[in-house]
């Protein structure tokens, strides 16, 4: 690795007076959008866990066994890993997973609760490209896990609020710090329990608050749980890892990326 190379982590960027300007308000659950945005268990029964492979492709995610099972596993955007879609089935064993990836022939690796599509997720059901919507007319109690890099904008979009019910745990990647109205809509439904920056990307800061670029979210569905607090430890959490340690770029110099350490408003109360 190159001596001392580390790449600047931040970029400054004003967004106006806009609703969209306080990227805060999008994020969290408070309705006034003032300050503070993870939510966490009061009573400490939630329990969260990690699946998957270590650093990117691991997700953390509540254990929610004690409220109900899941009736379908749907996985959108796999590439070249399905360790946390195998390590999801060894633990849920009486559920399948339909994984979606238009942009692969087939999956790396088998599980026999496994079954790939090769669609990829968008706001129009074509022969290339589905809104999953069908999956939303037989089903309650989805657990969703999406990395669609960037598709999930217009997907999120293209949905009503009665869609995004039928998602009981949802865990996402978000791919832009300016792109809120997705988050604005699953604040009404749903809790964000859990926030990983990804720490490929860097960061923003907005309207004066450092904000992660990329960053993974995991949600569950509002009428599961109602006791909830606002999040008091810094973030990465002790469950999360780093997506990547060293990266090569185009100058051919190998680059260290540090953790990307959320301690403030609205992150942290």
């Amino acid at each position: 690795m190159a001596a001392g190379k580390q790449l600047p982590r931040q970029k400054e960027r004003s967004l106006g007076s806009s609703l969209e300007s306080l990227i805060m308000a999008s994020l969290i659950n408070d309705p006034n959008g003032l300050k503070r945005i993870q939510f966490i268990d009061t009573d400490g029964r939630r329990k969260t866990i990690r699946l998957g492979k270590q650093n990117d492709g691991g997700y953390v995610i509540c254990d929610l066994s004690d409220l109900s099972d899941y009736d379908i596993f749907l996985s959108a955007g796999v590439a070249n890993d399905i360790s946390f879609e195998k390590e999801f089935l060894d633990k849920y064993k009486d559920l399948v997973c339909v994984a979606y990836d238009g942009c692969i022939q087939s999956l790396p690796d088998t599980h026999s609760r496994l079954t790939h599509i090769k669609k990829n997720i968008g706001s129009l059901d074509t022969n290339s490209t589905t809104t999953l919507k069908d999956f939303f007319k037989l089903y309650n109690n989805i657990f969703l896990k999406m990395d669609i890099e960037g598709a999930e904008v217009d997907w999120i979009n293209c949905l009503e609020d009665s869609d995004l019910l039928k998602i009981k745990q949802l865990t996402i990647e978000f791919h832009s710090a300016y792109k809120t109205e997705p988050l604005k809509r699953l604040a009404k439904t749903h809790w964000l329990v859990h926030l990983h920056p990804n720490n490929c990307c860097g960061t923003s800061v907005i309207n004066g608050v450092e904000v992660p670029n990329f960053f993974e979210c995991t949600y569950i569905r509002k009428d599961l749980y109602s006791n909830l607090e606002y999040n008091k430890v810094s973030i990465p959490c002790s469950l999360d890892q780093p997506n990547v340690i060293t990266m090569k770029l185009h100058d051919g110099n190998i680059y260290f990326f540090p953790e990307i350490h959320l301690n403030h408003p609205p992150f942290v109360e």
